[in-house]
Formats: C-alpha cells, structure tokens, sequence
C-alpha cells in the first residue's frame, strides 16, 4: 500500500471517527428539564416544560398542528407543499429545531427556562 494511500485513509478513519463522536454527544445532551418554546411570526407564542406533560396533547397553530407529549415535540399535521417539519419527527434535545418556512413556526428545545432563545419578527 502507498503511503499516500495509507494517509488518505486515515484521515477518512478520523473523520469518520469524529462525525459518530459528534453525532452522540447531540443526540446524548439530556440534562434533565426540557423547556418547548414555541415561535410563530417571530413571536413566542407558548412555553412548555415537557418533562411536566403527563398526558400528551395538541396545540393547533395556523397550518400546523403540534403534538406534545412527555419529554419530546413534534409536528403532525402541516398545511405546507414539503411537509419537511413532519418528517423530521419528534425532537427531545436542543440538538436541532424544527423548522416550517412555509408557515414561519419555529419549535427550540432549551434545558432552562430562564435560558430562552430571542427570536426577532421580520
């Protein structure tokens, strides 16, 4: 094997590596208390500690409908052309928002209630 051969794989090696190390501790970030923040338009419309949830629920927003249950959110029904938000399924850490742009509806996770991301309306 060359030796150029044998550099180019172990960078793909580390690479790799990193990617699965990263992609564990995003999905592993639990720190206990789970806060939904709920933008519609920009605005914070709704807060909720999903640790909290005993029963799981809906909350209806304009082309979208949430469903909040213990420990985690997602969107189920969605007046939008890609429906990108409902095939991302349920979030359960602040790892990554769900987003609809069609019907500018945002859903962050944050693990402190104080600690929650402003959001600007356009």
């Amino acid at each position: 094997m060359k030796k150029s051969t044998k550099v180019l794989a172990f960078c793909f090696s580390a690479a790799a590596i990193a990617a699965a190390a990263g992609i564990v501790y995003l999905n592993a970030k639990d720190t206990g208390k789970k806060i939904a923040c709920i933008y519609e338009d920009g605005n914070l419309v709704q807060k909720i500690d999903l640790t909290a949830v005993r029963k799981a629920y809906t909350i209806e927003l304009e082309g979208n409908i949430i469903f909040v249950e213990n420990g985690q959110i997602s969107v189920i029904e969605a007046d939008c052309p890609d429906k990108l938000c409902i095939k991302q399924g349920a979030i359960s850490n602040g790892a990554r928002p769900i987003v609809c742009l069609p019907n500018n509806v945002v859903i962050k996770l944050t693990d402190d209630d104080d600690d929650v991301d402003l959001t600007q309306g356009a």
